[in-house]
C-alpha cells in the first residue's frame, strides 16, 4: 500500500509567485535580502507594484530587476551560471546520459518520443497556471498520505520563502496544524536546515544550497530520506556515509 509521496522541488508555485509581473513575490525579495538586486530596485518595485501588479510600469520595473540579475544563477545564487544551458544548470552529463540509446532502452522510453532535455515548457491548464501545485495537497493531506516536502534558501527561482506561503495558505484553510514548530538540525554532524512538521506532512529547509537538492547535497539529500524511511526523527543526524 501507497503511503508515501515525495515531493523534491517538482512543485509549482502559485501564479502569484512566479509571474513575471508579480514584482512584490518572495523571488525578488529573496535576491534584495541578500544583495542580489539593488536597494534602488527593488523600492521602485514596491511602489509600481503596490497598486496594480499587472500594470506596465510593474512590469517595466520587473524586467529591471531581471536585468540587474542576469548573470545570476536563478537555480543555485551562489554558482556558476555555465554557458549555452538552460537557466544557467550544468545539464550537459544528465542529457547525455538520458539521451544515451541504452539507457532510455533501460527506461522503456518508446523510440517516438523526442530527446531529454531538462526543462520541457509544458502547457498547464487554468487551474494549474492559477493556482500551481497548491490544489493537489489537501487531498493527499485528508488522505492521510506521508509528504516529505525539501526546498532550499540559495534557490532564486522557488525560494524556501514561497514554500512558506503556501504552507501558510493550508494552515489558514485548516488543512495543515503544526505538531512541532520550526527547528534545525544536523547531518553527520553538521549544521544542514530547519524542519517543521505537521502531522504526516514535513517542510525542510535545506540550507547553502539551490533549486536540485540531491544534486549538490546528496549527503543530506540522502540523511533526510534515509531517517525519514526508517522512522527516525529527521534532526537526529544518525545517517554516516
Amino acid at each position: 500500500i501507497l503511503n508515501y509521496v515525495f515531493v523534491l522541488r517538482i512543485r509549482r508555485p502559485p501564479r502569484s509567485t512566479q509571474s513575471r509581473s508579480s514584482a512584490a513575490s518572495d523571488v525578488y525579495k529573496r535576491q534584495e535580502y541578500m544583495g542580489y538586486i539593488s536597494q534602488k530596485g527593488w523600492e521602485e518595485i514596491i511602489q509600481s507594484c503596490r497598486k496594480d501588479k499587472a500594470s506596465n510600469e510593474c512590469t517595466g520595473k520587473v524586467n529591471y530587476v531581471l536585468q540587474e540579475a542576469a548573470s545570476l544563477n536563478r537555480y543555485f545564487l551562489n554558482d556558476y551560471c555555465y554557458q549555452g544551458t538552460v537557466s544557467c544548470v550544468n545539464d550537459f552529463a544528465i542529457s547525455k546520459m538520458m539521451n544515451d540509446p541504452k539507457v532510455r532502452k533501460a527506461f522503456h522510453i518508446p523510440d517516438g518520443l523526442k530527446e531529454y532535455q531538462i526543462c520541457n515548457y509544458i502547457k498547464y491548464d487554468e487551474q494549474f497556471e492559477r493556482e500551481g501545485a497548491l490544489f493537489i495537497y489537501p487531498h493527499l493531506i485528508q488522505n492521510k498520505l506521508k509528504i516529505l516536502i525539501m526546498s532550499s534558501n540559495l534557490d532564486g527561482a522557488v525560494p524556501i520563502t514561497v514554500t512558506m506561503y503556501w504552507i501558510e495558505a493550508l494552515k489558514k484553510l485548516k488543512i495543515l496544524k503544526n505538531t512541532r514548530q520550526y527547528r534545525p538540525f544536523k547531518i553527520n554532524g553538521k549544521m544542514s536546515g530547519y524542519i517543521e512538521n505537521f502531522g504526516n506532512f514535513v517542510s525542510v529547509n535545506v540550507i547553502g544550497t539551490g533549486h536540485m537538492i540531491p544534486e549538490w547535497k546528496p549527503e543530506v539529500s540522502y540523511g533526510l530520506l534515509m531517517n525519514y524511511l526508517y522512522g527516525t526523527p529527521l534532526e537526529l543526524s544518525l545517517i554516516h556515509i
